[in-house]
């Protein structure tokens, strides 16, 4: 009976330690997403369509992206070019609906980000 009760334990901890593995899996490929949305939505000014059609399209891209990371694994010239292929496709999406003013604005939002890595990397030296 102690066995028994024993093994449903077991059984039962490892089901639990197995569907959190799956849901980090899956969360860890919308990480992208669900942090540079928020930061759409405080830089840019959009309406709740364009919020949601966003967020669709943000998503679409990731998957894409990831893809087309597996399709080609271990390509590594091919699947820069492909890489690069979506991310101008994307692009060209996501300007015609948010327009070029808040695109302006995320595109600097992202130089000041890369100018403050660049600052703290030269501090640490």
């Amino acid at each position: 009976m102690k066995n028994l009760v024993l093994m449903v334990l077991v059984v039962l901890l490892c089901g639990t330690a197995i569907a959190q593995e799956k849901k980090s899996k899956k969360s860890k490929k919308y990480k992208k997403v669900e942090s540079i949305y928020p930061v759409y939505l405080e830089l840019c000014e959009l309406n709740e369509e364009q919020k949601t059609a966003l967020y669709s399209l943000l998503i679409n891209r990731q998957n894409e992206l990831t893809e087309c990371k597996k399709e080609y694994k271990n390509k590594g010239e091919e699947a820069s070019k492909a890489l690069v292929e979506i991310r101008k496709s994307y692009l060209v999406k996501m300007e015609e609906l948010i327009g070029q003013e808040n695109m302006t604005k995320m595109q600097e939002y992202k130089s000041s980000q890369i100018r403050m890595g660049m600052k703290e990397l030269e501090a640490s030296l």
